[in-house]
């Protein structure tokens, strides 16, 4: 995949976000047990200026930058 930043729609819990697709990137997380696993999560830039991460199955790319 490109470095090309595309638009996008984040569709999580029923609320949808419209914002700007960075990267996918490896995530460090910690479990109950305090080990260490990886997970790989979309990096977007909300319209509103925030940065967040979320599965990447929550992303819907938009058709012609709309």
């Amino acid at each position: 995949m490109s470095e090309e930043k595309r638009k996008c729609q984040i569709e999580e819990y029923g609320v949808s976000k419209k914002g700007t697709f960075i990267k996918y990137a490896p995530i460090q997380y910690y479990d109950e047990a305090n080990q260490s696993y990886i997970a790989e999560k979309a990096i977007v830039e909300l319209d509103d200026g925030k940065v967040v991460t979320v599965d990447p199955q929550c992303i819907r790319f938009c058709i012609n930058g709309s």
